[in-house]
């Protein structure tokens, strides 16, 4: 790291450089072993001051510390690891391999080692209610070992590495006595907003150091190391600090006058650079406050660099031309990134015409699944219609135990659904499905509970057997029918079925 040249790369470009490289180099190493906590905060340590730079020999100084640095971004940070949590979780991996993997030589000389008691105990009420919620695959599958802390029950270093985030904040929050706030949901989405822009990296860490109180003004210079003069050069009306040089140094008070951009109801907000800019976000949900927005970004990059070229270098650059500049840099940035963007619009275009359309035709049978649930008697009424070329073909009316989770009892209802249906020997289904979640995960092959993945690999077992079998959302409206053959069905003695001309059902 010694050997990197730290002038030749901009903070985006080191921020790369320390992920891909830095990050990547005591991988295999602490996927084998738990390194020592101090080494750990050397190479740390060292990472922190390739990133604040040095000169001459000497280091400069760090504006945050290396624990906020490997937050998330979402939360202020610049999302580096925290390198003892890393390890954690990449040997984490390894313990996976054993759980699920037991014919490796390692797993059998590691569980030859471990000592594993067999528990039995008789089950109380409680414990037993939470036993018939478990779902019994109707494909008789084996146990599996599930994780929890990811989409697809498998362990990745990613889901882990969260996990002990998560943790670590939790604790933190029960040390301190104080739960998340909506200020912080609010800070969040803020930051969210701002790695989001459509803007170069340089101007994105730029912001990041205005709002982390991380740019090396003089006035937060004298007070960090009480060195220099807290007083604007530039101006020399007051201390430098980031609104003063941003809003109310005298060149930025002209410059703001010559700005293609105005931000009309916020001024009063320039006393605090973070609650202005947190309001100017606001404003950017339409397209012209996006690219509003963006220019206002460049056009305080440039006024940064104006001011370092007056300190540094004694030159002097006019209001007009410093707007000019920012407005200039901005609609380059846009010319390339929109003829790049045309590009990929138009081979996504090209790509969709070539793939094939997979709606339903005139053979497929129309399958609207609903269900009703009773939490007095926690049971659940499922209802079944079938209809093609809007005649109802075939109905029924289940009555099932719930679980009191309404996308689990969703769930099983599809599964049986698809189990009554299967019978039929129709060729191709498709399921009209009420909840927009569940057709999310059956789309997707994705949960982190582990009940509903079993149900989901059930549901995908039964479609199989179909030539085409597809789900999507069901209108309300279209619906009517199902909900009042659900409710019919919660107090059902035993099932029911019924086919053509449905006289009876159709009535209810």
């Amino acid at each position: 790291m010694e050997s990197w040249k730290n002038k030749l790369l901009s903070n985006a470009g080191k921020e790369v450089l320390l992920k891909a490289i830095a990050m990547a180099l005591p991988m295999y190493a602490m996927s084998c072993f738990k390194l020592p906590g101090k080494l750990c905060k050397d190479v740390s340590a060292m990472m922190a001051r390739y990133w604040w730079g040095e000169e001459e020999g000497k280091k400069k100084l760090h504006w945050c510390s290396w624990s906020k640095l490997t937050k998330h971004k979402d939360k202020g940070g610049m999302g580096f690891k925290d390198l003892q949590d890393f390890n954690k979780a990449l040997l984490g991996k390894q313990i996976w391999r054993l759980i699920t993997c037991p014919n490796l030589l390692l797993s059998k000389v590691m569980k030859a080692r471990w000592n594993r008691p067999l528990i039995f105990s008789t089950f109380n009420g409680k414990d037993a209610e939470e036993i018939l919620k478990i779902p019994i695959s109707l494909a008789g599958r084996t146990d599996c070992s599930y994780w929890i802390a990811s989409n697809n029950g498998k362990y990745t270093m990613k889901s882990a590495y969260k996990m002990l985030e998560r943790e670590e904040k939790a604790q933190q929050q029960e040390s301190s006595g104080k739960g998340e706030t909506s200020c912080h949901v609010q800070k969040e989405k803020v930051w969210r907003k701002m790695w989001g822009m459509d803007i170069k990296g340089k101007l994105k860490h730029f912001l990041w150091k205005c709002l982390n109180k991380a740019l090396p003004v003089n006035e937060l210079i004298y007070y960090r190391t009480r060195m220099g003069e807290p007083i604007c050069q530039v101006c020399g009306e007051g201390e430098e600090t980031i609104e003063h040089l941003m809003f109310f140094c005298t060149i930025a008070k002209e410059l703001w006058r010559l700005a293609p951009v105005q931000w009309d109801g916020i001024e009063d907000r320039r006393g605090n650079f973070n609650t202005w800019w947190s309001e100017l976000m606001e404003a950017s949900s339409k397209r012209e406050g996006q690219q509003h927005q963006a220019l206002t970004v460049n056009i305080l990059w440039q006024l940064w660099k104006a001011r370092n070229e007056k300190i540094f270098n004694n030159k002097s650059r006019n209001p007009f031309d410093i707007v000019q500049k920012a407005h200039l840099e901005w609609i380059e940035y846009t010319e390339v990134q929109g003829t790049g963007k045309l590009a990929s619009r138009q081979e996504t275009s090209a790509s969709n015409e070539e793939a094939p359309d997979d709606t339903t035709n005139s053979n497929t049978m129309t399958i609207v699944v609903e269900v009703s649930q009773q939490k007095e008697t926690k049971t659940m009424g499922i209802s079944i219609v079938a209809t093609k070329d809007n005649k109802v073909h075939a109905t029924w009316a289940m009555k099932d135990r719930s679980t009191g989770d309404t996308l689990l009892d969703y769930a099983a209802a599809l599964k049986l659904a698809l189990c009554k249906i299967s019978q039929k020997h129709w060729p191709a289904v498709h399921l009209l499905v009420s909840s927009a979640q569940m057709v999310r995960m059956l789309r997707n092959n994705k949960t982190t509970d582990v009940r509903l993945f079993a149900q989901l690999e059930d549901i995908h077992m039964f479609k199989a057997l179909f030539m085409n079998c597809s789900f999507s959302l069901v209108a309300n409206q279209c619906n009517r029918l199902g909900r009042r053959i659900s409710k019919y069905a919660t107090s059902l003695a035993q099932d029911e079925e019924y086919l053509s001309p449905l006289c009876q059902m159709t009535q209810l």
